[in-house]
């Protein structure tokens, strides 16, 4: 049976892989003005990241988005890649994947998962799982949404979907937005 919120596994480091879209004028690698890939360029840990940006040994449920002429990221980390009370999200943001600007963190002393950015019309949300603490247990707590205000700004996270229910044929959330 597969993990709702994805599979397990154990991820030390993330590779970020530039993928570059030809009018975003970031580090369009031929210069044609086609999409190209660039090689990968190793975001966490490195030298690169901001200060207030702690990894753990486990770094995982990355997501970026080009908003604003910046390309934005967001990653998990913690202890471990199962479900942790330490677990963070960070947001980062740069114009050349070598030097990141703090954007934002989130904990709540329970796991999160799942990160989406979601750049439409001018604005930048961010969605993301509230889950348990407990390793070997499923304990949803909801999808949480903010939206980016500016640098290392966010509006408070609030629960946007919760109280699932499944039958063997139908499927039916609450959703408060």
């Amino acid at each position: 049976m597969t993990h709702p919120f994805g599979r397990v596994g154990l991820i030390k480091t993330l590779v970020a892989f530039s993928v570059i879209v030809g009018a975003s004028g970031i580090g369009n690698a031929t210069g044609s003005g086609a999409p190209s890939m660039s090689p990968p360029v190793q975001v966490v840990p490195s030298s690169g990241l901001p200060a207030e940006v702690r990894d753990n040994r486990s770094n995982n449920n990355v997501h970026t988005v080009l908003h604003g002429g910046r390309i934005f990221m967001v990653f998990r980390t913690a202890h471990w890649h199962l479900a942790a009370s330490d677990a963070r999200l960070y947001v980062v943001s740069s114009t050349d994947q070598r030097r990141w600007r703090f954007e934002g963190e989130f904990s709540y002393q329970r796991d999160l998962r799942e990160a989406r950015l979601l750049s439409w019309n001018g604005r930048l949300l961010l969605y993301f799982a509230l889950l348990g603490a407990n390793p070997v247990a499923f304990e949803p707590g909801g999808t949480m949404a903010t939206e980016y205000l500016g640098p290392g700004h966010w509006t408070t996270p609030r629960r946007i979907l919760f109280d699932c229910a499944t039958s063997s044929s139908h499927a039916a959330c609450v959703v408060a937005i």
